[in-house]
């Protein structure tokens, strides 16, 4: 899908972690903190975002439960850690100008305590107009977190616009709408 212009965007969608906030490290050091504080063992990073599904291999004798509660414990502590996150500023510019002409919004599988902590804390929260995180959408995961957020919204996929760095989110809903990649060297 593609557009003549941006005139023809009614709204951007915009994911956060990897697109417009680097979020890795600190969400490594709130894993690393949570699985300490509630199993008093160590894991090592991992390539790329460290996920529920490394916890699991780095640490696989754990109950569903355990994992729930290690998960609830990183959520607490990456408030800890938010020094350590990076706003991608050449996109935050390119977003700011954009809103003068559709409205914008935060589309994450994130929970909504953690995007919005992250948001303040970067006092990015005012830029969009909708944030919508995993509890928004969580029974219409199957149809991605975009397509999720289209239903949502009551938008058609050809008025959005769709910001984001991983490869599968964008597989996943590139035939409902058109989807830029971030300059990653923009940081």
């Amino acid at each position: 899908m593609s557009y003549q212009s941006m005139h023809e965007i009614k709204a951007i969608f915009c994911d956060m972690d990897g697109t417009l906030l680097a979020t890795d490290k600190a969400n490594f050091l709130a894993y690393k903190k949570a699985v300490f504080a509630y199993a008093g063992k160590n894991i090592v990073p991992a390539h790329g975002r460290f996920t529920s599904t490394d916890l699991r291999l780095q640490l696989p004798n754990l109950s569903v439960q355990e994992y729930e509660e290690i998960s609830a414990l990183k959520t607490d502590y990456v408030s800890n850690f938010l020094h350590e996150t990076q706003v991608n500023k050449g996109l935050m510019h390119w977003l700011m100008q954009q809103k003068k002409n559709c409205s914008l919004h935060l589309v994450t599988k994130s929970n909504t305590q953690r995007a919005l902590v992250s948001l303040q804390y970067h006092k990015l929260l005012g830029l969009f107009d909708t944030v919508v995180c995993k509890e928004d959408i969580s029974e219409l995961k199957q149809q991605g977190k975009f397509v999720g957020a289209l239903s949502l919204l009551g938008l058609a996929g050809c008025e959005v616009l769709g910001i984001e760095n991983e490869a599968k989110e964008v597989q996943q809903a590139n035939k409902t709408m058109a989807f830029l990649t971030p300059n990653l060297a923009a940081w």
